[in-house]
């Protein structure tokens, strides 16, 4: 097994005043909604979701992701999520700001997610850099999905 990673970071503004930004990125429903590749989502109590995606084939291996992150709204204007629990072959945390910029929000996005995938060791140098640009390239799908749903 080997440990790919990524980090998303944007700054963003949203016509949509701050409470109601926060508020979405906040939702558990819009977050499963928003969410790529889902094959099964449970909300496991007020702010946790447990996601098994759909399975992938990508040539020398499958991966199906599964794990169970926590969403918190840390004080007014900041929500926080992290992966909990035992099980999981992935990794997601991460921080989102808004903040009131006239009658504009401003958004200050930052994610990581991480993965455990079964592949042989040579390959792994090689394989780093290009599963680095697909997971933060979908990270910024998953934001853009997310402010869309927003502004809509």
């Amino acid at each position: 097994m080997a440990w790919f990673e990524a980090e998303h970071t944007t700054r963003f503004t949203t016509p949509v005043g701050y409470e109601a930004a926060r508020d979405h990125f906040a939702s558990l429903e819009q977050i499963i909604a928003q969410s790529a590749d889902v094959e099964q989502a449970e909300v496991v109590d007020q702010g946790t979701i447990s996601f098994l995606l759909k399975e992938q084939n990508h040539g020398i291996t499958t991966f199906q992701g599964r794990y169970t992150c926590r969403y918190t709204l840390a004080d007014e204007h900041t929500l926080v999520w992290q992966t909990v629990g035992e099980g999981h072959n992935m990794t997601s945390e991460g921080r989102a700001t808004f903040q009131a910029e006239g009658e504009l929000c401003a958004v200050d996005y930052t994610e990581k997610l991480g993965l455990d995938l079964d592949v042989p060791a040579m390959v792994v140098p090689m394989l780093k850099p290009v599963i680095r640009q697909v997971l933060a390239a979908e990270m910024a799908k998953y934001v853009e999905r997310m402010t869309e749903a927003l502004e809509a």
